[in-house]
């Protein structure tokens, strides 16, 4: 699982309490991990479902768009600016400070950003989040995400309309499923 949007996880939280009104011995698993490795353990049976950015769409899983999450760019309190972006354009941004890069592939269309600084890599939003909020980078989040940080007063979102852009988390499965796996799965999806 990925960090996700707050409606994402209302819904995840109406599933989970559901399932145990149903069945109070049912067991869940919960972990957040690099979409590379949700593959990997969802192909070798570990995982029955996950929910992720993925680069690659191994054809012995199926997979479903889960929902549309918005990517910004932000920055910290103590990067200069934070207090300072009047004038701010894209090509300034890209090439004048340096970035955070995600570790792993993500699949969405954004080949125009080629920061000429990369100092940072992660592999999870939320250390994408610590980073950026050290005031050093400039960095994407999920808008979700960055407005929660945005309102406590530590981060900034730059750029809106010019540099954000729109991802499809996916869900991903095996076909042959045990049948409270699937059931749950249908239900959730049911509530996005």
């Amino acid at each position: 699982m990925i960090r996700c949007p707050s409606f994402f996880y209302d819904a995840l939280r109406q599933r989970l309490a559901s399932s145990y009104r149903e069945n109070p011995l049912i067991h869940f698993s919960i972990n957040v991990q690099s979409p590379e490795s949700m593959l990997e353990k969802l192909l070798s049976n570990e995982s029955d479902i996950g929910v992720g950015y993925f680069g690659s769409f191994p054809p012995l899983l199926t997979f479903q768009p889960a929902f549309v999450e918005k990517q910004v760019v932000c920055c910290g309190r103590e990067h200069k600016l934070f207090y300072n972006s009047e004038g701010l354009t894209f090509e300034d941004l890209e090439q004048n400070y340096p970035w955070i890069k995600r570790g792993y592939v993500v699949e969405h269309h954004i080949n125009h950003i080629r920061p000429k600084t990369l100092s940072a890599t992660t592999y999870h939003m939320e250390a994408t989040a610590q980073l950026i909020l050290a005031g050093h980078h400039v960095g994407y989040l999920p808008r979700d995400l960055a407005r929660r940080y945005e309102g406590m007063g530590v981060m900034k979102i730059l750029l809106p309309n010019e540099a954000s852009y729109d991802v499809e988390p996916h869900w991903a499965y095996r076909e042959n499923q045990q049948k409270q796996t699937a059931d749950f799965l249908h239900k959730m999806m049911n509530l996005l």
